[in-house]
């Protein structure tokens, strides 16, 4: 009964500090069976996403967050900012400067020659000693025009 009754006061007790700001979620109705991954092309699934976000984004959102493969085209690492995906959310964000998206991305890193491998390194068509990973990468697009952080998982 302790860790109940102490949990209670702590609950009723409690006070928010800080500033509140929105944050919004967008998870878009695509069938993964029939347009995710060929019914739909890669723009439209992602002028859907854009527009669930308008009717939802204002000037205190603060966040926004995409599902994990909302940006389907294969990105090269090195090459984010040359994504048209990455165009499109950046036009999208230029009336908000304080919104920051969090988004999911299926990207790739190239291995310059010489470069030590990575354990779940493939390699690349018939092409020989060239190879590269795969990620289910999670993105944080800022108002500064370019990815910020980029975590990555195999």
């Amino acid at each position: 009964m302790i860790p109940i009754i102490w949990s209670l006061f702590i609950y009723k007790n409690y006070e928010e500090k800080g500033k509140a700001f929105d944050i919004v979620v967008v998870q878009p109705n695509i069938d993964p069976y029939n347009e995710k991954f060929g019914g739909m092309s890669m723009e439209d699934q992602l002028a859907k996403m854009l527009e669930l976000s308008k009717s939802k984004v204002d000037k205190n959102t603060r966040f926004l967050l995409f599902p994990e493969t909302a940006l389907p085209e294969g990105m090269y690492e090195d090459e984010l900012d040359s994504s048209t995906s990455f165009f499109d959310d950046q036009k999208f964000q230029e009336p908000y400067p304080d919104l920051k998206i969090i988004t999911g991305a299926s990207t790739y890193k190239m291995f310059k020659p010489g470069e030590p491998l990575s354990a779940t390194a493939r390699k690349y068509g018939n092409h020989q000693g060239v190879f590269y990973d795969a990620y289910n990468t999670a993105l944080y697009i800022d108002s500064s025009k370019k990815f910020r952080y980029i975590i990555n998982q195999n």
